[in-house]
């Protein structure tokens, strides 16, 4: 090791054309596992380890390559013809030359990679799924206690704009946003200070004739009626707040005249006054309203923010009347500027599904973890109040559900069955996928059902089962610097109570993950270096590596001999 050591440092010295931790392109080997390989037979954007990718050479075509799909090695090169010998501990490779003319490249790994690794999972059963679940502490949904939350005194840019409702919730100023692949609205996007903005998104019309009066975003009221804005963050403490002002006359209501909706929504613009770190000092809304007769109806939320120094009259842009010549659209009536009426038609068609990974081998957090039965999924509340299906997401911890009501001439047996599949899908899960390739090594899932309760009618009561909680364990395997998520075990466990079939009874959901990885030993240090003496004058008499320099007097007595031989 010392030779190894002291050639490195020659080549430093005498070769200005040495390169140690060089980058050259023979110096990277291919990638064994290729984690960025979500879809099948498809090339995936910036998967430069993609086998179906054709290019020879993909990060010339990429912008950038993902991590992992590009091998990484921390390795020292030289010149190949700059040593003799090796006897280094550590492994070593051989570049050959590339283009020809240049020298191979002698290079040392100075950490082997395959001595950090995870150490197999422990096998997951019945037996032992509570003990590990306990050791490793589940997430869980209760209430925790958390301190009493402090409020600034001013507002900063891009913080949400608190408000407060008539009832007295504090919450923030919405600003509906688009979601998904059709574009949505959501209304949990807040309104941020001092940044101007415009979202457009879709309302979805299930039936006219009951959201028309029923859903409140068709309604202008909605959007200024009982909301008050906060001057400033600290003033949610002593409960003083700005109600928005209407600019204009009272909007009308929604009313459903000949199978249309009359005064909808279609565009709400928010003016937001401020005077620096005094805070908001004035908000005004105004609309645009349309009649609506479709599936689907388009939506604008626009908020600007001006400094209340300024003039704080404002001139409304008249509206175009693109309406004309296009069927289908009723144009306003004369004098209303801000009013006008059209007809939403068509629809936007969701995009096409096909099968894709959850990660490669290992999960990937967020992607729907895989089940014998498709994607696992979990019960979600449609706005319609209606029951769906939404995907577990791997390593994402939720709560959710819907609820059901049964009839009067319904058997406790049917209820049940109704129950169970709300609660699990239709066909029930019996397997998880262990990788998120669709590998086909599967995990049985461990059901904990309530105790079997069938009899009975919706008169007298039936046992039902309305919490179900999911519960992973996962752990990480593989290589430390390429760690691979898989699943080890799962359980279903529900809770039941006795309901009445009459009453709305709420079915919940609750997913949690655990992570039960064990890291293996840490890797071997580094070797230390035994120092010998080099030839010496002593030579034959004593040879370098015989014993270390301090072994015993042998150099001294020579040395007395010699004195004493010159002087007699």
């Amino acid at each position: 090791m010392g030779r190894v050591m002291l050639l490195l440092l020659l080549g430093v010295a005498v070769g200005s054309e040495v390169r140690l931790g060089t980058g050259d392109s023979r110096a990277s080997g291919a990638v064994t596992i290729c984690t960025c390989d979500l879809s099948p037979a498809i090339c995936d954007l910036n998967c430069c380890c993609d086998p179906d990718c054709e290019s020879g050479d993909p990060a010339s075509v990429f912008s950038f390559c993902l991590p992992g799909s590009v091998s990484v090695r921390s390795q020292v090169c030289l010149y190949g013809w700059l040593l003799f010998r090796s006897n280094s501990p550590y492994p070593t490779a051989l570049i050959p030359a590339s283009p020809p003319r240049t020298p191979e490249l002698f290079c040392v790994l100075p950490v082997d990679p395959s001595l950090n690794y995870f150490v197999a999972p422990q096998t997951v059963d019945a037996t032992n799924f509570s003990k590990l679940a306990d050791k490793w502490r589940a997430f869980s949904f209760s209430p925790l206690s958390s301190p009493v939350p402090t409020f600034p005194d001013f507002y900063k840019a891009d913080d949400p704009v608190l408000a407060v409702s008539r009832s007295g919730t504090v919450g923030v100023l919405i600003q509906p946003a688009p979601v998904g692949a059709q574009n949505l609205c959501s209304d949990s996007n807040p309104a941020r200070f001092l940044r101007s903005s415009n979202t457009s998104c879709q309302r979805e019309i299930r039936n006219l004739s009951d959201s028309c009066l029923a859903d409140p975003w068709l309604s202008a009221r909605h959007y200024y009626q009982n909301i008050s804005v906060f001057r400033v963050p600290k003033d949610v403490i002593n409960g003083t707040a700005l109600k928005v002002e209407l600019t204009g006359p009272v909007p009308d209501s929604p009313t459903l005249q000949g199978g249309r909706c009359h005064n909808v929504v279609s565009q709400v613009v928010y003016t937001v006054l401020y005077n620096g770190t005094q805070g908001i000092t004035n908000v005004s809304v105004r609309f645009a309203l349309v009649n609506a007769s479709g599936a689907r109806l388009q939506q604008e939320f626009e908020v600007n923010y001006q400094a209340s120094s300024r003039d704080r009259t404002r001139t409304p842009c008249d509206l175009q009347n693109v309406s004309q010549g296009v069927p289908g659209v009723t144009p306003a009536s004369p004098g209303e500027r801000q009013t006008y009426y059209f007809q939403i038609t068509g629809s936007v068609s969701a995009p096409a599904s096909g099968l894709r990974r959850s990660g490669n081998p290992g999960y990937l957090a967020g992607l729907p973890v895989l089940a014998d039965t498709g994607s696992l999924s979990a019960p979600s509340l449609q706005g319609d109040g209606s029951c769906s299906r939404r995907p577990v997401q791997f390593g994402v911890n939720a709560l959710s559900g819907c609820s059901i009501r049964g009839e009067l001439a319904e058997t406790c047996e049917s209820l049940r069955t109704r129950a169970y599949n709300v609660l699990l899908g239709e066909p029930w899960p019996r397997q998880l996928g262990a990788f998120g390739n669709g590998s086909t090594l599967r995990i049985p899932i461990i059901y904990e059902n309530c105790t079997d309760q069938a009899v009975g009618d919706c008169k007298t009561g039936c046992l039902l089962p309305v919490f179900l909680r999911t519960q992973i364990l996962w752990a990480e395997v593989g290589l430390l610097s390429n760690p691979q998520a898989q699943i080890q075990g799962a359980r279903f466990r529900f809770s039941c109570r006795v309901v009445s079939c009459l009453d709305v009874t709420v079915l919940r959901s609750q997913a949690s993950f655990t992570d039960i990885t064990r890291r293996g030993p840490p890797p071997r240090s580094h070797p230390g270096i035994t120092a010998r003496e080099p030839l010496d004058f002593f030579y034959p008499f004593r040879t370098s590596g015989s014993a270390p320099a301090c072994a015993g007097p042998g150099p001294v007595f020579a040395l007395l001999v010699l004195t004493v031989m010159l002087f007699v």
